[in-house]
């Protein structure tokens, strides 16, 4: 096999994966699923370790790069809402207060409170601050070891809250269920009402711009300043929940099963729908939407509600979050999940295919921030660039192993410089050091042909299926076959010997001899005895008398 064959291969073998529309159907793989149970709280993270609490009170640290549980420890209360992690403290919020934890998981003090926490907690200029259902509002002292005396102040609202409070230039600001809109000011205790839209406020987190609160509240899109005016008041299709806003658009997802993309005065630009309803906040990059869905599936689309991908959990999953290029979700059923919006696969060789020496490789990749570069690495060995993003190719020199399993694995750096995480695609095949131990190229040819006349070969693989993708050399030129069906036409122009040789990467190169020979009747001499034959034949007609 030649190197200028191989090459010709590769990009034959893009070519075609191009024209099948490969490059849409985007490798997305979910690297790892490491199950608790029933969670209905965000995944957080402290930059090293992700931090889960489940609803029965167990709060795991886990590996972000394998999913290993690091450490399990029992709170002994519900908790339905996320952790916070500062200064190598693990703070959560539960039906009897307030627990801490090392970074090793071991205990470090808990505060009781007067009724369950029911908001996320917060942490703002060294303080946890904890917001319970029945309204009061506790700031403590973050670092050390966590007790009543950790209790700065406490502050009480008029009226019972659920997940819908927003920290915005030092202030909260919280609507109650009732649908009030409150500010607290955990340094001065002071506590303000502020606006009575009237309308049921659950769980929408809400979104401050320019000074004005946008919220959820129940089928309408509201905006009330920090000052407590009505700035919109905006309805929707169904309830929607926690908005979240990015150059000039908000997004928000509805019990509707669509996501909205709104403008800053509540138009709808897009709705981008699902199989059912979405009550999570999305996540809003640089480079795509990430949100979940009750129908159980993780989304990307793209800032003008366009799908990317979506990918099939578990269950439906928490509002996600991205770290270092992996998103990291945890489903409802507890299974804490890592999918990459990134990667690779090996289309060529087939996997367990036998390969020799220098391996022609090819397959596709993909990133929702764009592919800086491809690499390929045998195992054990050094990673290589490839040539090409989407649609890649490279050839590589193997040598220093023995017969037998080779693996050869693919990732993806992308245009933020994030590298793929583990586990890579990887493909084994059956390594050789002598190319006759390769599979051959089988082909059914005439032996002998006249000139100009064409030659039809039908290419095989040992198992008698159709192969193409061989490079056929005939004289100095170069013939690609493209059919899926392995049949190749070649019209010789000259009589004598004729040799073709077939080639393919991994394969053994085939060669082909044929006789070429002039036919024995030429076609002048066939026209020149069919007339002699109608003159003739004229003639005895005229001699018997016949001809009229």
């Amino acid at each position: 096999m030649t190197r200028r064959s191989s090459e010709i291969y590769v990009l034959l073998a893009t070519m075609l994966l191009l024209l099948a529309g490969v490059a849409d159907a985007h490798v997305i793989k979910t690297k790892w699923i490491s199950p608790t149970s029933t969670t209905s709280s965000e995944v957080v993270t402290d930059g090293n370790y992700l931090y889960s609490v489940t609803d029965s009170g167990q709060l795991t640290a886990f590996d972000r790069t394998t999913g290993g549980k690091k450490w399990t420890a029992e709170i002994g209360s519900r908790a339905l809402f996320s952790p916070v992690a500062a200064n190598g403290v693990v703070y959560v919020g539960t039906d009897n207060g307030v627990y801490a934890f090392d970074s090793n998981g071991q205990p470090t003090g808990n505060i009781s409170l007067v009724s369950p926490v029911m908001t996320p907690l917060v942490y703002s200029e060294g303080n946890v601050i904890a917001i319970t259902k029945a309204g009061e509002v506790d700031v403590i002292a973050a670092g050390g070891q966590l007790s009543k005396s950790k209790l700065l102040r406490t502050m009480t609202l008029p009226g019972e809250t659920e997940a819908s409070t927003a920290l915005y230039s030092g202030k909260l600001y919280v609507f109650l269920t009732d649908g009030r809109m409150i500010s607290a000011d955990p340094f001065t205790g002071a506590v303000v009402s502020l606006y009575d839209s009237g309308r049921p406020v659950w769980r929408s987190t809400p979104v401050v711009v320019n000074d004005i609160v946008y919220v959820g509240a129940g089928r309408y899109f509201m905006g009330i300043s920090t000052s407590g005016g009505l700035n919109l008041s905006k309805e929707m299709n169904g309830v929607i929940y926690s908005p979240v806003y990015s150059n000039g658009s908000f997004y928000v997802g509805s019990d509707d099963g669509n996501l909205y993309s709104l403008t800053m005065d509540g138009e709808m630009q897009w709705a981008f729908g699902t199989g059912d309803a979405i009550r999570s906040k999305p996540l809003v990059t640089e480079n795509a939407i990430y949100f979940g869905s009750h129908d159980k599936s993780l989304y990307s689309i793209t800032s003008d509600g366009k799908l990317r991908w979506s990918t099939l959990l578990t269950d439906w999953p928490s509002s996600p979050i991205i770290i270092e290029g992996t998103l990291y979700t945890a489903c409802y059923d507890g299974s804490l999940t890592a999918v990459s919006p990134m990667g690779c696969s090996i289309s060529f060789p087939e996997e367990n295919a036998t390969v020799f020496g220098r391996i022609s490789i090819a397959g596709e990749g993909y990133a929702d921030a764009g592919i800086k570069r491809v690499e390929l690495r045998t195992v054990p060995g050094d990673w290589q660039a490839a040539d090409g993003t989407e649609q890649w190719s490279t050839t590589m020199q193997v040598s220093g192993f023995a017969e037998g399993n080779l693996g050869i694995e693919c990732r993806i750096v992308d245009k933020q410089g994030n590298t793929e995480m583990i586990p890579y695609e990887e493909h084994y095949y059956n390594y050789v050091f002598s190319e006759e131990k390769l599979p051959s190229i089988n082909a059914t040819y005439p032996q002998s042909v006249n000139v100009k006349q064409p030659i039809a070969i039908q290419f095989t693989d040992t198992n008698g299926n159709p192969l193409s993708g061989i490079t056929v050399t005939a004289g100095s030129a170069k013939y690609n076959v493209t059919e899926s069906s392995g049949t190749f036409v070649y019209i010789p122009q000259t009589e004598g010997e004729l040799k073709l040789f077939a080639e393919k990467p991994n394969y053994r190169t085939k060669t082909l001899t044929i006789a070429v020979t002039k036919p024995l009747i030429q076609p002048i001499y066939v026209v020149v005895i069919l007339i002699i034959a109608a003159a003739v034949a004229i003639y005895m007609s005229i001699k018997k008398g016949r001809w009229r």
